[in-house]
């Protein structure tokens, strides 16, 4: 059947009607041969454009340092006896380090209640995050403690927990924290945690302010004139 067979004159069509239908046919058929046309164009673009990506990323790489010992004219040498049993004393002892303080961990994730085995993973994550270093300590157990303590303590306080200035604690009405005379800053929410090499840094929503130069009384000030 050719062209003129399919899109002959129909009958039950005005001549305007059948004028456009045959305009959409004739750009449809084209519109399908140019992209026939550029399909293998853009397949070839596209493939030099991956290529280029692949090799830009490989060329901008930082190279790696090259640890490999060497003489006194700079040539790369063999390790020396003593050198190979060294790196493997290392080696050996870095497993040891953190066999144990895996057991470390899981002992005192074990001394959780069940209460808080929410808190595992983000617990675990700390752990994961500590260096090799300070594993090796021998107040690490004290340290995975004082790690529980502090995710503990944070929840706690997002739960509403406050200090007096009589030392106590109590557990704060969410519906009144808006009604503190530090209004907004006294969102939980608003506490940054920072990780670091000694361990992890919590900063209240006051000292982010002092630390970005912003007094916190003036700026609950102003957030009260900017309510109001």
């Amino acid at each position: 059947m050719g062209w003129f067979d399919k899109h002959k004159p129909d009958a039950t069509k005005t001549a305007e009607e059948q004028s456009k239908a045959e305009m959409d046919a004739l750009l449809e058929g084209f519109s399908a041969k140019v992209e026939e046309k550029i399909a293998p164009l853009r397949d070839t673009v596209t493939k030099l454009q991956t290529d280029w990506d692949t090799i830009k990323t490989e060329a901008t790489k930082t190279p790696p340092t090259d640890t490999r010992p060497r003489d006194e004219n700079g040539n790369v040498r063999e390790l020396t006896p003593e050198e190979k049993q060294r790196n493997t004393q290392q080696a050996t002892l870095g497993v040891a380090i953190l066999t144990n303080a895996r057991l470390t961990e899981r002992e005192v994730l074990d001394e959780l209640s069940s209460d808080w085995h929410s808190l595992i993973p983000e617990i675990r994550g700390i752990f994961a995050s500590t260096p090799v270093e300070t594993k090796a300590l021998p107040n690490y157990p004290q340290y995975c403690r004082n790690c529980v303590d502090l995710v503990i303590a944070r929840e706690a306080r997002k739960g509403g927990l406050r200090r007096r200035e009589t030392g106590e604690f109590f557990l704060e009405d969410k519906s009144t924290t808006t009604s503190r005379e530090d209004g907004v800053l006294s969102d939980p929410a608003l506490t940054w945690r920072q990780e670091t090499a000694s361990g992890t840094r919590v900063w209240t929503p006051e000292e982010q302010l002092r630390k970005l130069g912003i007094d916190p009384k003036e700026f609950v000030e102003r957030q009260k004139r900017d309510a109001n």
